[in-house]
Order: structure tokens, then C-alpha cells, then sequence
């Protein structure tokens, strides 16, 4: 088969308001802008992008990463896709991160699977389309290189297993199980260009010794799975972990067509593993659980447990990825962002699907070395259990406005919490930057919450009528505790 397609040079990279961009783009040109897609694209794609800087060249150390710079990082790297471009072709004798063996394996596969099938955010079979976007359309090939990079967030289930060819004396099962990454929240620290962010989440061979029990290992595209030895160093090195390989894929090159079988089956929080951007959480045992994504939850809400290690208090979450990273940057002086998010979705009887309350989640918040301190800290947490105040009181205020009315008021006071909320994600940046600030910034912000939950609370409790407007005002939310107690 003739080779087609190049990762490393031909364009497919999402970047924001640059349109695709080659490798060798990323590489060996201008610094360029960071990149653009849902939660789990940007997620992946910043996890390959790390896979290939980290082989190209780990630093020893923080001195010896700083000595390393952005351009240097961007020279190895470049080399290093230019000795390897031949591991890269999308098509051909040995296609990236696919299995051509798996031609001969056809007649004992599930028939029927397409690139939909393994896309999260695409309707097929009996699923209800809502949105035009959500119809499978013909995959382009950059199309099927992000599928094949997301690999780490594919749904479990019997969705590419063959019932009839499940052998259960080889320990098979006729339910595949999920990617690595699914349903948990990610972290990675942002640069102002996509270089600074790669360069900024660089670890060293330092930190692998003193944080992480894990070794570097090698990418897959250089060690293929295909013996016990290489498929268990993919499972449990860092490397390996960067680009899962959940499913083992063939792609037709002229559809949407796929060959697929269930792949690596990687260890996961029930094994006791965590990757470095995952925030673990530790109980009074210091065993450690995940902090998991929620849709009615954003991740910068997450922050005072991402960066519990600025805090000189007893610290019961961390966040490995940013504790280096952060750390690191601020030693340098070096501007920053955060960026978390992930995909939540359900389950039922082993499948895992997105439902309506389900979706793509992420935020990203920026900071500078003099904001992010332990007075910071402080204060950010302080602001954030009292937004939660206020979200309890908008909630039990329309819930007592509607028992008042003889009428069922859950459902409404749900939905006016998530209300209130997504006015409060729209002003996370202004109160990050207000709790680095003096009194007054904090009682600025304190008043615009207040004013938030007054007008929830007036859109969904009407007082229209006598009775209405009696009810209305009885249960009024008072937050003057909250604007006063500063």
C-alpha cells in the first residue's frame, strides 16, 4: 500500500485562528496560537504534542530545562520527526497507531463500525440527533488523525465487540472497557503560544524520580503493542499513557469505514493509578480517589483543589502536573494559565453513552507570579465557599417561594441553580483577579453575586398576582450576612 498522508508534514493540527498546521509547522516555524477544539481534542492533542517533545529530549532538571529554552525544545523535537516521519504516514505499510494485521482478522470483528461509531459527540445507529452537527459526515483524514488521539476518551461497551467471537476460555468479554481518560478532570498549565504551553508541562527526569513512580518509557508509534512486553509497557509508562490505544484501529482510506477490535486495557483509579494531570484526592487512610468531571460543576470551581499545594495547610488533593508546573513558572517568573476540563458521561448495564445532561466541560483561567500566593489562596477559597452560600440560598429561596404555592418547586429550583451558576462562570477570571486586589475588589464582586441571585430569584418566581407578590417577598433571598461579612 503506497504511503499517504503525513502527520509531520501535511496540515491537520487544530490551531485557534490559524486554521490546520503540520507538526513541522509547530515545530519549525513562528510560535503560533494555542489549539482549538472541544475538552477531549484539546486534552489529547496537548497529551500527543508532549509524547513527542519528551522523546525527543527529557531534561535532567529544572536548570537544565530552562537551559533547554522554547527554541530548543523546538529544534529537538523537529529532529526528531524528521528522523522518525516514517512512523507517521496515516496510510500505507505501517499506518500511525493502527494495526494492519487486522485485515486478516475481519471475519472475527464486529461489522459495521464506522469513524462516527467511535466519535463521542456523533449520533449513530438509533441515537437522537438534536443538532446538524451531531449527523456523521465523511471523515477527513485530519478528522480521523484527532479520533485516533482520543482514543483515551472512546465509551466501554458492547459497541465494537463481536458477541460471537468472544473467546471466554482467553479471559474475553463481550464488553470492551473505556479509554483511560473518560469522565475524569484533566489539568495542564497554559502559555500565551502553543510552544510555551508544550514547553511550560515539559517534566524533567528529576521529577520522575522525586514525584512520579512511573518511567518515561517509549512512545507507541515507536513500540507498537503487538507482544505482552510492549503492551505492558504502554500501560503503565508515561509515554504510553500520553497516547492510549483503547481500541485497535484500521481506517479505510477512501470512507468512513473502520476496522476495530477492543485494545490496551489500561489500569485506572480502581488500580490505584492516576496520571499526572489527573487531581487525586486523599482520604484519612491517604488512599487516593479522582476528582471527577461534572456538568453542573465547572472545573475552575476545582481550583482551590488543583493548587492546594500554594496553601501551607494540611493538603488532601493533588495535582502532580501543576504542582511541578506551577511551581516551576513561578520560580521563573513566567505568566500562566490553567486550563482543566474533560467529557462526563453515563452508564448502564456496562455501556457507556452521553446523555442529555452530558457534555464536553472545560475552563481556562490566567494568572501571573504575583497573584497565585498563599494570601491568594486564602482568599479565592474564602470567595468560594461564600458563592456557595449564595447558591444555596437562590436554591432554597425558589424552592419555599413554590412549596408556598402549593406547587412542586425542585425542578425549578434546579434549574435556577444552574442558572445562577453559569452567571458565576462568566466571572471567574474577575475573581481570580480580585482576590490578589484590596477589600474593595472582593465587595465589588460580592455585589455583583448578590445581584445575580436577586435576579434568578425574580425570573423564576413570578409576582404577578396579591398572592404572588406576598410569597415573593416572604422568601426573598437576604444576603446581607454575605455582603456585610467581608
Amino acid at each position: 500500500m503506497k504511503n499517504k498522508f503525513n502527520l509531520v508534514f501535511d496540515k491537520w493540527l487544530p490551531v485557534a485562528e490559524e486554521g490546520p498546521l503540520s507538526l513541522a509547522d509547530v515545530f519549525s516555524g513562528r510560535n503560533c496560537n494555542n489549539l482549538y477544539g472541544n475538552a477531549a481534542e484539546v486534552i489529547s492533542l496537548t497529551k500527543f504534542l508532549l509524547a513527542i517533545v519528551q522523546s525527543a529530549y527529557t531534561p535532567e532538571d529544572d536548570k537544565d530545562w530552562e537551559i533547554f529554552g522554547i527554541e530548543g525544545m523546538k529544534k529537538k523535537a523537529f529532529k526528531y520527526l524528521e528522523d522518525k516521519k516514517d512512523l507517521f504516514w496515516l496510510y500505507g505499510e505501517n499506518p500511525f497507531l493502527q494495526f494492519p494485521e487486522l485485515q486478516e482478522q475481519k471475519e472475527k470483528l464486529k461489522p459495521g463500525i464506522t469513524c462516527g461509531t467511535l466519535t463521542p459527540h456523533v449520533a449513530t445507529g438509533n441515537s437522537t440527533v438534536l443538532y446538524d452537527s451531531q449527523r456523521e459526515r465523511k471523515f477527513s483524514d485530519a478528522d480521523k488523525i484527532l479520533l485516533l488521539l482520543t482514543l483515551g476518551f472512546t465509551f466501554g461497551g458492547k459497541t465494537v465487540v463481536d458477541k460471537n467471537s468472544v473467546d471466554k476460555s482467553k479471559g474475553e468479554t463481550s464488553t470492551a472497557k473505556s479509554g483511560p481518560f473518560l469522565g475524569l478532570l484533566h489539568s495542564y498549565i497554559l502559555g500565551g503560544t502553543l510552544q510555551e504551553t508544550i514547553y511550560l508541562n515539559i517534566l524533567t527526569k528529576e521529577n520522575f524520580k522525586k514525584s512520579i513512580p512511573q518511567d518515561i518509557g517509549i512512545a507507541p508509534w515507536e513500540n507498537m503493542p503487538r507482544d505482552n512486553k510492549a503492551e505492558s509497557s504502554c500501560q503503565t509508562s508515561y509515554l504510553g499513557r500520553l497516547v492510549p490505544l483503547s481500541r485497535f484501529i484500521l481506517f479505510d482510506e477512501s470512507s468512513n469505514d473502520v476496522l476495530c477490535r477492543e485494545g490496551i486495557k489500561y489500569p485506572g483509579v480502581k488500580d490505584g493509578i492516576l496520571d499526572t494531570d489527573m487531581c487525586s484526592r486523599f482520604n484519612k487512610k491517604n488512599e487516593p480517589s479522582a476528582i471527577w468531571i461534572m456538568n453542573n460543576k465547572k472545573p475552575w470551581r476545582e481550583l482551590t483543589a488543583l493548587l492546594s499545594f500554594v496553601s501551607n495547610s494540611g493538603n488532601q488533593t493533588e495535582c502532580k502536573q501543576l504542582k511541578i508546573c506551577v511551581g516551576r513558572a513561578k520560580e521563573y517568573k513566567m505568566n500562566f494559565g490553567i486550563m482543566s476540563g474533560g467529557l462526563k458521561v453515563s452508564s448502564n448495564a456496562g455501556e457507556y453513552y452521553a446523555s442529555k445532561k452530558d457534555s464536553f466541560t472545560a475552563s481556562e483561567v490566567s494568572f501571573n507570579n504575583v497573584i497565585l500566593g498563599e494570601s491568594w489562596f486564602n482568599r479565592f477559597n474564602t470567595e468560594l465557599k461564600a458563592i456557595e452560600y449564595v447558591a444555596g440560598v437562590v436554591y432554597g429561596s425558589v424552592k419555599r417561594f413554590y412549596i408556598s404555592q402549593k406547587a412542586e418547586g425542585n425542578d425549578i429550583a434546579d434549574t435556577a441553580l444552574t442558572m445562577f451558576w453559569q452567571l458565576c462562570d462568566g466571572e471567574c477570571q474577575n475573581l481570580i483577579n480580585a482576590c490578589n486586589c484590596d477589600e474593595a475588589a472582593v465587595v465589588s464582586m460580592r455585589k455583583t453575586y448578590s445581584v445575580f441571585a436577586k435576579n434568578i430569584y425574580d425570573n423564576y418566581c413570578p409576582h404577578d398576582t396579591s398572592r404572588q407578590l406576598e410569597t415573593w417577598a416572604e422568601c426573598r433571598p437576604n444576603l446581607y450576612k454575605y455582603l456585610t461579612e467581608v
